[in-house]
């Protein structure tokens, strides 16, 4: 199994797996804790963080004081890194909401997607309910958030 690593968001990073992202973002700015999972594997064993490819994007984008909301992007070949669906979940669980003192973690999902329903689930997300034509194609979208500590 390939190693990933983690290195906070360079914005070229997000050009490479979405150029919209890229444009939002960096017209916006990144608000929150984003960072980037790559393989720098070379065929040496060694790492060189320049050439690496780039398994996912993630971050949490910053609304109100301690409540954000998740983004995810995976890069060309990075549904193929099994351990990537847990390297986010040990990003989100046990640094980012802790470190950056979130309560409330949100992310949506569009209903006509089931893996990215299964993702969020498999990521701790809890489904709250249903957004009618929230989505940008006018598609029913869920909303899913991690409540850390348990519904309030």
């Amino acid at each position: 199994m390939k190693r990933i690593l983690l290195r906070r968001l360079k914005p070229d990073d997000l050009q490479h797996v979405n150029p919209g992202l890229f444009d939002l973002f960096m017209r916006e700015g990144v608000n929150g804790p984003s960072y980037t999972g790559y393989d720098a594997t070379n065929e040496d064993g060694g790492h060189a963080e320049d050439e690496a490819e780039i398994v996912f994007c993630c971050g949490v984008q910053n609304i109100f004081q301690h409540s954000g909301e998740a983004w995810f992007e995976f890069g060309p070949n990075g549904k193929g890194y099994v351990n990537a669906f847990k390297v986010i979940r040990e990003l989100l669980h046990h640094h980012i909401i802790p470190r950056y003192n979130y309560s409330r973690v949100q992310a949506t999902a569009d209903l006509s997607v089931p893996e990215t329903v299964r993702f969020l689930e498999h990521l701790g997300f809890e489904r709250e309910g249903v957004l009618r034509a929230y989505g940008p194609q006018g598609q029913d979208m869920a909303m899913y958030a991690v409540i850390p500590g348990g519904r309030r």
